[in-house]
Protein backbone atom coordinates (compact mmCIF):
# COMPACT_ATOMS: atom_id res chain seq x y z
CA UNK A 1 0.00 0.00 0.00
CA UNK A 2 1.28 3.51 -0.95
CA UNK A 3 1.76 6.13 1.54
CA UNK A 4 -0.35 8.54 -0.35
CA UNK A 5 -2.51 6.71 -3.15
CA UNK A 6 -4.67 9.06 -5.95
CA UNK A 7 -7.93 9.76 -4.29
CA UNK A 8 -9.20 12.56 -6.92
CA UNK A 9 -10.88 11.46 -9.97
CA UNK A 10 -10.34 13.08 -13.27
CA UNK A 11 -13.71 15.44 -13.17
CA UNK A 12 -12.33 16.64 -9.88
CA UNK A 13 -8.81 17.19 -10.65
CA UNK A 14 -10.03 19.08 -13.38
CA UNK A 15 -12.31 21.45 -11.28
CA UNK A 16 -9.91 21.84 -8.56
CA UNK A 17 -7.20 23.01 -11.43
CA UNK A 18 -9.69 25.45 -13.14
CA UNK A 19 -10.76 27.02 -9.74
CA UNK A 20 -7.44 27.08 -8.21
CA UNK A 21 -6.18 28.59 -11.37
CA UNK A 22 -9.28 31.68 -11.29
CA UNK A 23 -8.38 32.16 -7.52
CA UNK A 24 -4.71 32.26 -8.09
CA UNK A 25 -5.62 34.97 -10.94
CA UNK A 26 -8.26 36.80 -8.71
CA UNK A 27 -5.93 36.92 -6.40
CA UNK A 28 -3.09 38.54 -8.44
CA UNK A 29 -5.56 41.17 -9.12
CA UNK A 30 -6.37 41.93 -5.87
CA UNK A 31 -2.82 42.09 -5.04
CA UNK A 32 -2.24 44.58 -8.00
CA UNK A 33 -4.85 47.06 -6.55
CA UNK A 34 -6.87 45.88 -9.90
CA UNK A 35 -9.19 43.84 -8.23
CA UNK A 36 -10.80 45.28 -4.85
CA UNK A 37 -11.52 42.26 -2.46
CA UNK A 38 -13.15 42.04 1.17
CA UNK A 39 -13.70 44.72 3.58
CA UNK A 40 -12.61 42.65 6.45
CA UNK A 41 -8.94 41.49 5.93
CA UNK A 42 -6.43 44.32 4.51
CA UNK A 43 -6.23 44.19 1.00
CA UNK A 44 -2.74 42.43 0.57
CA UNK A 45 -3.81 39.74 2.84
CA UNK A 46 -7.07 38.95 1.08
CA UNK A 47 -4.81 38.28 -1.97
CA UNK A 48 -2.22 36.08 -0.99
CA UNK A 49 -4.86 33.86 0.68
CA UNK A 50 -6.79 33.76 -2.34
CA UNK A 51 -3.67 32.89 -3.94
CA UNK A 52 -2.32 30.24 -1.41
CA UNK A 53 -5.32 28.82 -1.88
CA UNK A 54 -5.25 28.06 -5.43
CA UNK A 55 -1.87 27.10 -5.73
CA UNK A 56 -3.08 24.30 -3.41
CA UNK A 57 -6.19 23.54 -5.36
CA UNK A 58 -4.25 23.58 -8.77
CA UNK A 59 -1.61 21.23 -7.14
CA UNK A 60 -3.73 18.48 -5.94
CA UNK A 61 -5.98 18.46 -9.07
CA UNK A 62 -2.78 17.95 -11.05
CA UNK A 63 -1.25 15.26 -8.94
CA UNK A 64 -4.82 14.19 -7.82
CA UNK A 65 -4.10 13.71 -4.52
CA UNK A 66 -5.73 15.58 -1.40
CA UNK A 67 -4.66 15.50 2.07
CA UNK A 68 -8.58 16.34 3.04
CA UNK A 69 -10.15 13.48 1.13
CA UNK A 70 -7.87 11.10 2.78
CA UNK A 71 -8.53 11.88 6.13
CA UNK A 72 -11.92 11.83 5.93
CA UNK A 73 -11.72 8.86 4.00
CA UNK A 74 -12.97 9.71 0.69
CA UNK A 75 -11.97 9.30 -3.14
CA UNK A 76 -13.67 9.98 -6.16
CA UNK A 77 -10.67 7.71 -8.07
CA UNK A 78 -12.45 5.34 -10.27
CA UNK A 79 -11.07 2.13 -9.18
CA UNK A 80 -10.04 0.25 -13.39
Amino acid sequence: MKMFEENVGDRDSKIRVGLGALLVFLGALGYSGTLPLANILPQALSSVTLTVIGLVLVIEGYYSRCMLYKVLGISTKNDE
